[in-house]
């Protein structure tokens, strides 16, 4: 008839590449001025629903290209060279 008592606590570290990436984002926006770090991070959030490809690394590639044309060149190379199958003229 003994009533247990659960006394457990867990804690749970956050990824620090997610923090990092974050941090670098948002410096890069400061840094760039809008218009390149919004486009990257909105390509960083598509890329990532068709592929493996850390946001970190998203960021590395494609923040430092040009423009938004270079950008969804390379976006789209990422994607199709995973699937195969997707149009790539029509992906971009």
């Amino acid at each position: 008839n003994a009533s247990h008592a659960l006394n457990s606590l867990f804690l749970f570290d956050g990824s620090h590449s997610f923090v990092a990436a974050y941090t670098q984002s948002y410096r890069a926006k400061l840094a760039q001025g809008n218009e390149a770090a919004l486009e990257t991070e909105a390509l960083c959030a598509f890329v990532q629903q068709f592929t493996g490809i850390e946001y970190n690394k998203l960021l590395e590639i494609l923040l430092p290209l040009k423009d938004l044309e270079a950008r969804v060149n390379a976006a789209a190379d990422l994607i199709t060279q995973i699937h195969k199958n997707i149009n790539r003229e029509a992906l971009s």
